[in-house]
C-alpha cells in the first residue's frame, strides 16, 4: 500500500503539519519509521475526519482523546467507522447501528429529534394504508424515508414496495430498497433493485455509487471501478464516489487515485 508523508497528510486533509505530528504521536494514525512518520491510506480518512472535527467547534484535546479511543477499539475498521464520528454541540459522538455513544466517556445520548417524527408516523401509515389502492407511489416513498429515518427498517422496506407496487417504474425505491436490503446481508435482493435503478433511470448517481458499493463488498472490483466512474461522470462533485474510487484505485492506478482524493478534498472542504 502507498505511504504518505506528514506534508502530503497536511495537504490532503486540511491540518496543520504540526498537527498530523500530534495525533501521530498520540498513535491515531501512521507509524513511525526511524526519525519520520509514515502514513497510510485509513490514515488520511482519520487525519480528514479530525479536521471535519476540529472545524465543527471541537477543541484539539477532545479531538485527540476521541481518535484514541477510537482507534483503540476500531482497529480494523478504520476504513469505515471514521464516517460515524460527528460532533454533537460539544461531545464527539459515534453512531453504531443508529445509538449514539460519547467516544470519549462511552455513555448513550438519546437522539430526541426522532420522537416527533414517530409520534405523527403512526396515524399516517395507518391512514394511508386504509386507502392504499388510492395511493400514490410517491406518499408510500415519503412514508418508506419517515420510517427509515426513525429506525423502522422493516416498516420502511414495506412501504418502498407499497411505492414499486403503484409505480414499478420508481427508480429511487429500488435504490433505498437496495440499500435496505444490503444493510440486511440479501445482497442479491440488493443487486436485483440497483439493476433496475440504472435501467430505468441511467442518470440516477446515486444508484450507481451504491451498486458500486455494492460490487466492492462482494469482491467484483472492475465493476465496482465502472459503477463508481460512472457516479462520478453523472455528477462530478459526488464527494463520496470520488473518495472510493481513490481507495479502490490506489493499489493499481495511483495517480488517478491522488486525483479523485484530491478532488474529495476538495469537495468536502466546500460543503
Amino acid at each position: 500500500m502507498k505511504t504518505y508523508r506528514t506534508g502530503d497528510v497536511a495537504e490532503l486533509s486540511g491540518l496543520t503539519r504540526g498537527q498530523v505530528r500530534t495525533l501521530a504521536r498520540d498513535g491515531s494514525i501512521g507509524h513511525r519509521r526511524g526519525r519520520l512518520y509514515r502514513f497510510q491510506f485509513p490514515d488520511l480518512v482519520l487525519a480528514r475526519t479530525a479536521q471535519q472535527l476540529l472545524c465543527q467547534g471541537c477543541a484539539l484535546a477532545s479531538v485527540r482523546a476521541a481518535l484514541r479511543q477510537f482507534t483503540d477499539e476500531n482497529r480494523d475498521a478504520t476504513r469505515q467507522g471514521p464516517n460515524r464520528l460527528r460532533a454533537e454541540g460539544r461531545d464527539i459522538v459515534i453512531d453504531h447501528e443508529g445509538a449514539l455513544f460519547s467516544v470519549v466517556t462511552g455513555q448513550g445520548i438519546l437522539d430526541f429529534s426522532l420522537e416527533s417524527i414517530v409520534s405523527t408516523l403512526a396515524p399516517k401509515v395507518i391512514r394511508l394504508t386504509a386507502a392504499s389502492p388510492k395511493v400514490s407511489a410517491e406518499e408510500w416513498f415519503d412514508v418508506g424515508c419517515d420510517l427509515e429515518a426513525a429506525g423502522a427498517l422493516e416498516q420502511a422496506v414495506q412501504a418502498y414496495e407499497r411505492a414499486i407496487d403503484a409505480d414499478p417504474r420508481f427508480a429511487d425505491a429500488h435504490v433505498n430498497l437496495g440499500r435496505l436490503y444490503a444493510e440486511e446481508g440479501d445482497r442479491k435482493a440488493a443487486d436485483r433493485h440497483y439493476r433496475y435503478a440504472v435501467t430505468l433511470e441511467p442518470g440516477n448517481a446515486l444508484a450507481w455509487f451504491n451498486w458500486g458499493v455494492l460490487h466492492q463488498q462482494q469482491g467484483r472490483t472492475e465493476e465496482a471501478i465502472d459503477a463508481y466512474r460512472a457516479a462520478v461522470r453523472l455528477d462530478p462533485a459526488f464527494a463520496d464516489a470520488h473518495y472510493n474510487l481513490a481507495a479502490i484505485l490506489e493499489p493499481v492506478d495511483r495517480r488517478s487515485a491522488f486525483r479523485h482524493l484530491s478532488a474529495y478534498k476538495r469537495l468536502s472542504l466546500v460543503r
